[in-house]
């Protein structure tokens, strides 16, 4: 059995992976966020659990600090030392996060993570693994 090919397509303007000469003008990309503005150390602190009946406090402290409501039902929290930066709601996918670079890189990852839940990677699903 030989290994399948993907054909790679290019975009309109380009030729052996370059412009071509009408569009070396135009960006090829979006500028990237600054990844600097959030530090290492907060990314690699960060823990993503299930909220607990003993973090509903510090997360509705979080959502009145950034003057919203805290998301109904069961939560994904990711905190930093025991301080909740994100939390997202597991039904409904709501966010209340801190209002800083931590803050949101928190939320997206829990984002992520709730997005994930209930999903099989292809790996798994592939190799016939169980449930």
């Amino acid at each position: 059995m030989s290994p399948a090919t993907t054909p790679i397509t290019l975009p309109v303007g380009y030729a052996n992976g370059k412009p071509t000469p009408e569009h070396v003008g135009e960006p090829a990309q979006r500028a990237a966020r600054d990844a600097s503005t959030v530090p290492s150390e907060v990314i690699d602190r960060l823990l993503v659990h299930i909220a607990g009946q003993d973090e509903r406090a510090s997360i509705e402290d979080l959502a009145t600090r950034t003057g919203s409501h805290t998301p109904a039902g069961a939560l994904m929290v990711g905190a930093v030392d025991g301080t909740p930066l994100a939390a997202v709601s597991i039904a409904s996918g709501e966010i209340v996060n801190e209002p800083t670079p931590a803050g949101a890189a928190a939320a997206a990852v829990v984002s992520y993570t709730v997005s994930r839940l209930g999903r099989r990677s292809p790996l798994a699903t592939a190799t016939g693994a169980s449930r």
